[in-house]
């Protein structure tokens, strides 16, 4: 009988270090997510409605391509296709790796590219609940990433994820944190909690609908961003997406742009 209690302690004992060996960090599950849901290529047809705090609505139309360029660098562009009065106007990123992200506004009446300046990555995008800020990639050494428990989120096991900005990026960020809702099976954003300067929750980004769009990249048919300080949503449903056919690298370049090239539909 001595020798079955040896024999089951040591068994628990060796479980329970194999459990605390296999256990992962907030920063491990964020890396784990960006390398499984990055692509080489992908081009998205979207549909986007604003919902203002009085219910009335505005539709958009939008496609986004992206496409990798380097080492886990990647350019990207989003471009409006309706309402007419934005047609053409469109939002071009290019990923920097030691240093912010290049951003650059085109708005057709103006006829040129307009640089987005640091301080201003902190706005919303054209009308958006967005930020510039939310469009931009997001570089894992500008934050602490803590898990904060494990919790079951839209039918999902999610581990639930606590960042925070480190002392030299503080200042360059709208939140103070976010709390992320990382589901352990397919690593994609659940839920999104982000909260301002003073601590305050002021919206909520939610995700459902996964769709597999090739090896372990998945993504979300329909995403709403809920802005509780401003009363206001954006809701975007993906209709169409491709992660298999190549894109040309002039697709987000400055004279692609200015020739009007970037609003053809695949």
């Amino acid at each position: 009988m001595y020798i079955f209690s040896r024999i089951i302690l040591v068994l628990v004992t060796l479980f329970s270090f194999s459990f605390t060996a296999m256990a992962v960090t907030g920063k491990e599950v964020i890396q784990t997510q960006k390398d499984r849901q990055k692509t080489k290529n992908e081009y998205s047809y979207e549909q986007m409605v604003l919902v203002n705090s009085d219910g009335s609505k505005e539709a958009r139309q939008l496609i986004r391509k992206i496409k990798e360029v380097g080492d886990d660098q990647h350019k990207a562009i989003v471009t409006f296709l309706a309402p007419a009065d934005i047609k053409g106007t469109a939002l071009l990123t290019w990923e920097q790796k030691d240093r912010e992200d290049d951003q650059w506004l085109y708005m057709p009446n103006l006829g040129k590219m307009q640089r987005i300046a640091k301080g201003s990555k902190k706005n919303y995008f054209m009308g958006t609940d967005f930020t510039y800020e939310d469009m931009s990639s997001e570089d894992i050494n500008n934050f602490d990433y803590k898990i904060l428990k494990e919790e079951n989120k839209g039918g999902k096991d999610c581990w639930v994820i606590e960042a925070t900005p480190v002392v030299n990026y503080s200042k360059d960020t709208a939140y103070s944190k976010r709390i992320l809702w990382v589901s352990k099976d397919i690593y994609v954003n659940v839920q999104v909690e982000f909260y301002d300067r003073k601590g305050d929750l002021i919206k909520t980004q939610t995700s459902s609908d996964f769709k597999n769009i090739g090896g372990t990249a998945w993504r979300a048919e329909k995403t709403m961003m809920d802005n509780f300080k401003e009363k206001h949503k954006t809701l975007i449903k993906t209709v169409k997406i491709d992660a298999k056919s190549e894109i040309n690298d002039e697709n987000f370049t400055e004279r692609f742009i200015l020739k009007g090239l970037h609003t053809e539909v695949k």
